[in-house]
This record gives structure tokens, C-alpha cells and sequence, in this order.
């Protein structure tokens, strides 16, 4: 089977608040489905579910909200069908770390990560405690290393993601193909766009995202004085008394702005005629709108709790998300120094067409195993 002829049935499974609580994983799914789709092979979208037709393979998002998975996981193994994963695993080191600086009481410091992430999702996926949740949670590391070893094909976003996972759940996959995460090739507004004494930071409004530090570090900033800085993300409902801190914040200083909510064509735009793209989150696997600030044609920020070398190298400026005075100096440098927009063939690796005909050649080597 080729890649030109290729007539597969798909189901590309995920959490079952992916639509009500959007996140990489579902902008992945999503832009793989579409790519797929453009390469002949048949897909469906489960959501929280498992495939109501005939299918040859699943593939399922995101190990670390593990029910839905797991679920899936086990209805594979039922019905003799293999399984891709695309683990979008956070390392739980930087993950530990944040909640336990974050969260200073309870439940923070009272628990190993794996077993506060697992009572975590069953409060997340069943709204209440019930008799079996400890039993659940203290099985909750035990279940993700089976799941990874019930996969045909680990899907990793990066070797570092891959390597981090394996060490981790101390687990060998049975396969491993590195696919990458991208950008749209077909927004780009990088030679439209004047700069403007702009700084953007993308992101939902939640402790993760850090931009309470960002905002600390602009505002600290002789530098960056002659600059505004526009927050770009939706409120978090289950971030209230951060939110309310935010928004005290922003509506004290006349150098701060928040929208919460623009197109993705509009983002790419703000991106692109701004001066900077900050992104100091306490953990992250891609940091997506990093690709997307140097698509546009602009300077990045980027966190380093991220798997920062298969995606940026050199080409973006890190900082230390705990200490104000690290993203305030990395904002400052990043403004200062000369930036080159990386070249064709970069983006073209982590482009969506790529990343479809990679993960297609990765179902072609299970179903041809």
C-alpha cells in the first residue's frame, strides 16, 4: 500500500471534555484528521468514546488523562485491533514541581504526581469522590504502563517526549515514530505585517500559563517601557481566584490588555505584527505558538520546561518560568538581538502535510507487520 492509494478506516480517539475544554491534543487531532483525510484514508472522531464501525486501527490522544485511553486501550484489545498512541506527556518532574510550589496545601505536597494526577482525572471525569478512588489512583501509574504496552505504535511529539516517557513509567514501547506538532503553512503574515510596540503572550488563563510572572517581569522592565503587553487566552472556570488577581492586574496598568477569545487567522495576524511572542508556562510539551510566532516572523520566548530541542535549538530566547527576573531578562534580550525567520525547509518539517504522511507511514508499518 502506498501513500497514494492508501484505503485505511481510522478512529481517532480522545478525552471526553476535548470539545468543551479545548487543548493541543484536540488542535492535533483535529489537523491530523483533516491531513489524513487528504491522503485517502477514512477517519472517524471519538470523543470519550470508543468506534462505533469497523475499523483496521485506533489511534488515541494523550496518555496523561488517562481514562479515556485506557478505555480505548482495552477495547483494542477486545476486539483484536491495533493501537497508536500520541502520548502529548508532560514530564511529570516539571509537572511535580509546579504543583507542588503551586498548590502548598493539599493536596500538593500530600501526594507522589501520579497518584495526585489520578485523583485529579476521577474528579475530572466523574464529578465525585466514590469508595474506589484510592484503589483507582494508587493503580493509576500501573494502568498508564500497561496502556503503553498494549500500543502497536507510540507516537511521541518529540525524541525527548518519547525518552522522558519511557523513562518515567520505566516502560519500552514496542514502537516508537517521532511525529512531530506543526503549524499552518497557509497563514502567514510575516512580510504584511509592521511591528508594533507590541508583546503578545498567548494562552488560557490559568496558573500553568504563568502570566501572572510575565505580567511581573513586563511591568518590571525599564526596557520594555515604550511596549504594551496583550494577554491572549480564555478564562479558566476552575481557576477563579487566579482569574480575579489577573484582572486586577490588567485593569490597573494602561500598558496591559486582554482579549479572550480571537480566530485562529487572528492570532496568526497578532502574532505576526507584534514584537515578541512570549510563552513562560510552567510545563510544556510543544509550546505550539512558539512555531507559530517564528512562522510569523517574529521573536519567541519560550519557556524552558519544555521539549525545547527537537523544536526551537537556538532560534528562540528561554527562561526560567519561577523567577520573574529570568523571563523579564529573556523578554529584554530577545528584543534586543537580531532575529532571522528559520527557512523554508524547517517549517516544512513541522507542517500538517508532513505530519500526515508521517503518521500515515506509521499505521502502514503496523498494518504491515
Amino acid at each position: 500500500m502506498t501513500l497514494e492509494n492508501a484505503s485505511i478506516n481510522v478512529a481517532l480517539c480522545i478525552r471526553a471534555d476535548a470539545e468543551s475544554n479545548p487543548g493541543g491534543d484536540w488542535l492535533q487531532l483535529q489537523k491530523t484528521a483533516n491531513t489524513l483525510q487528504a491522503l485517502g484514508v477514512n477517519t472517524q472522531i471519538c470523543v470519550g468514546r470508543v468506534p462505533e464501525q469497523p475499523v483496521d486501527l485506533v489511534h488515541a490522544f494523550n496518555l496523561t488523562r488517562l481514562s479515556n485511553t485506557h478505555m480505548v486501550a482495552q477495547w483494542c484489545e477486545q476486539n483484536d485491533v491495533p493501537l497508536a498512541i500520541s502520548s502529548i506527556w508532560h514530564s511529570l518532574a516539571d509537572m511535580g514541581l509546579f504543583y507542588a510550589k503551586h498548590f502548598r496545601h493539599w493536596p500538593g505536597q500530600c501526594f507522589p504526581m501520579p497518584v495526585y494526577l489520578a485523583l485529579k482525572e476521577l474528579l475530572y471525569e466523574r464529578g465525585h469522590w466514590n469508595r474506589h478512588v484510592w484503589t483507582a489512583a494508587l493503580r493509576w501509574r500501573m494502568t498508564q504502563k500497561k496502556t503503553v504496552q498494549q500500543a502497536a505504535v507510540l507516537l511521541p511529539n518529540s525524541p525527548e517526549e518519547g525518552q522522558t516517557l519511557e523513562q518515567e513509567l520505566a516502560v519500552n514501547a514496542k514502537v516508537t515514530c517521532v511525529i512531530p506538532n506543526a503549524v499552518d503553512l497557509g497563514h502567514c503574515y510575516a512580510e504584511q505585517s509592521p511591528k508594533e510596540k507590541l508583546i503578545v503572550c498567548p494562552g488560557r488563563l490559568e496558573p500553568r500559563k504563568n502570566q501572572q510572572r510575565v505580567v511581573e517581569a513586563f511591568l518590571a522592565s525599564k526596557a520594555l517601557q515604550e511596549y504594551d503587553l496583550l494577554l491572549l487566552g480564555a478564562l479558566n472556570p476552575r481557576h477563579a481566584a487566579y482569574q480575579d488577581r489577573f484582572l486586577t492586574l490588567v485593569n490597573t496598568h494602561d500598558r496591559l490588555r486582554w482579549v479572550d477569545h480571537v480566530s485562529f487567522e487572528e492570532a496568526q495576524r497578532i502574532y505576526a505584527r507584534s514584537a515578541l511572542v512570549v510563552l513562560a508556562s510552567h510545563f510544556e510539551t510543544t509550546g505550539l505558538v512558539g512555531l507559530e510566532g517564528l512562522y510569523q516572523g517574529t521573536p519567541v520566548v519560550m519557556t524552558e520546561r519544555c521539549y525545547a530541542d527537537y523544536y526551537y535549538g537556538h532560534r528562540v530566547t528561554y527562561c526560567d518560568p519561577y523567577q520573574v527576573v529570568s523571563i523579564q531578562q529573556a523578554m529584554e534580550q530577545a528584543i534586543e538581538r537580531p532575529f532571522q525567520r528559520p527557512d523554508s525547509d524547517y517549517f516544512e518539517h513541522f507542517s500538517w502535510d508532513n505530519v500526515g504522511r508521517m503518521t500515515l507511514s506509521a499505521y502502514q508499518q503496523v498494518l504491515h507487520s
